[in-house]
């Protein structure tokens, strides 16, 4: 990384956003030109395109404003200023993915047999038999 990067990214390239009692619970990261993201708490993971990503940051930074606007009663400085790091923090890492190029496309295919071959387990444990 160059002397031009403002950022240093979290451990491994990642970038952590949570509430002020788990400042950590969700983390995001850049691979093969995908954004990733996965909360700790309930243990959830998904993918996004770049531009997903953006649209998701740039409305925690329409919501926090600008340098004109009063932010009185939102929330406090402390708390401004760490959504602020990751809004820097997550346009570094939107620019990280572009960087890795586009996704690689899945074949429709590949799609159609993996929703066919998804059994509930529901069926399965009310002993339906196949």
């Amino acid at each position: 990384m160059g002397a031009t990067a403002p950022l240093l990214l979290g451990q491994h390239g990642m970038v952590y956003f949570g509430p002020r009692s788990n400042p950590v619970r969700d983390r995001y990261w850049a691979e093969r030109g995908l954004i990733h993201h996965e909360d700790s708490e309930t243990e959830k993971y998904q993918s996004m395109t770049v531009k997903t990503f953006l649209h998701r940051v740039k409305a925690i930074h329409d919501m926090l404003g600008n340098s004109v606007t009063k932010l009185e009663g939102f929330a406090h400085a402390d708390e401004i200023e760490r959504q602020q790091k990751f809004v820097a923090e997550a346009a570094e890492l939107a620019r990280r993915a572009q960087e890795q190029g586009e996704p690689p496309e899945v074949p429709s295919g590949i799609m159609r047999q993996r929703v066919a071959a998804w059994i509930d387990p529901s069926l399965v444990a009310g002993g339906i038999q196949f």
